[in-house]
């Protein structure tokens, strides 16, 4: 009887020796540290596209120029190309916090059809460069002196540089990043030219340009509207984009293309090209997709069938761009 009442108790002791022992350990250890698997980065070479750089991406939609023909721009107006990197060298124009708007000045009295461009215009450039556009109250052209004119056959022509040097850069307003005049008359720069659309300073942030050449009437004179419109804020963007400092494009087909003609303006597209695009993004500060969206809805609005369609188009690239970038850039750091 002594013997298993001191079994009972020995076995007692252990179990709670063994017990204690464990609960010891238990608080005393501490798994060792997994190292963590190296981060891995992919290289440009190893993905599908390049995400590396966008505007390369962006390249591979922009075509290139063709050797100009007699009668083009390019034929007689041999430019040097200004690439984006050139561009930043020359300390372009852009949108501030100070100077955050663009300014409107009609030149002239307008017809109704006219007022309907102009307005349809203003609100072109609010998509096409998202910042306020000021619309001013018109001047006649009564403001030009006569040596600042001269007489065609049946019209009169009005000199460029006094618009802009008189009229515009004399009364720049102070938070406009570029300020603009729209007439219904025809232009001229210099003597020995017969005309010109516009023309636009590369660092005055000033320019004009002109409705005479651009409107086209039917066989019982209406306005043809959207072949029209569409020369119509071609120039606008086009001198707009001069006086945000962007020369003239000679690598690709771009809307900052110069023009001899109607015919060759017809031909140029709505869209700036890889490199101007890089330039308007610094110049701006909104991003391509949001520009390319913007002005989808407002060609749609207006029934530019073919200009919707190329935003829509550009706007499908972007998207497919951002999403395999994220994709990935997701991958990589699953690996």
């Amino acid at each position: 009887m002594l013997i298993d009442d001191f079994l009972h108790k020995t076995q007692a002791l252990l179990t709670a020796a063994v017990f204690l022992l464990a609960v010891v350990f238990s608080l005393n250890y501490a798994p060792k540290a997994q190292p963590r698997p190296p981060k891995i980065v992919l290289q440009s070479h190893q993905l599908a596209i390049d995400t590396t750089n966008y505007y390369d991406y962006l390249r591979a939609f922009s075509i290139p120029l063709l050797a100009p023909e007699q009668g083009e721009w390019r034929y007689y107006h041999h430019e040097t190309e200004q690439s984006y990197a050139h561009y930043l060298l020359e300390e372009p124009i852009t949108i501030t916090a100070q100077r955050n708007k663009i300014y409107v000045l009609p030149l002239g009295d307008f017809s109704v059809d006219e007022k309907k461009l102009l307005t349809t215009t203003v609100d072109y450039l609010k998509a096409y460069f998202s910042v306020p556009i000021v619309l001013q109250t018109a001047l006649p052209l009564a403001v030009l002196p006569a040596t600042a004119s001269r007489q065609r056959s049946t019209w009169t022509q009005y000199l460029t540089t006094y618009i802009l040097n008189e009229v515009l850069v004399k009364n720049l307003p102070t938070d406009a990043a570029t300020y603009i005049c729209l007439t219904n008359a025809d232009l001229y720069p210099e003597a020995s030219w017969n005309f010109v659309f516009g023309q636009a300073y590369l660092h005055k942030r000033v320019g004009v340009w002109s409705l005479f050449r651009l409107k086209e009437y039917d066989e019982k004179q209406e306005l043809v509207w959207q072949k029209s419109l569409k020369r119509v804020i071609d120039v606008a963007a086009h001198e707009l984009g001069h006086s945000f400092s962007m020369r003239h494009c000679v690598q690709y087909e771009c809307v900052m293309n110069g023009s001899n003609s109607l015919e060759e303006g017809d031909r140029q597209p709505c869209l700036p090209c890889v490199e101007c695009i890089a330039k308007l993004d610094h110049a701006t500060k909104i991003t391509n997709l949001q520009r390319l969206e913007a002005l989808r809805h407002f060609f749609e609005k207006e029934k530019l069938v073919k200009e919707a369609e190329l935003c829509a188009t550009l706007i499908t690239q972007v998207r497919k761009y951002e999403w395999l970038k994220t994709y990935y850039t997701y991958k990589a750091l699953r690996m």
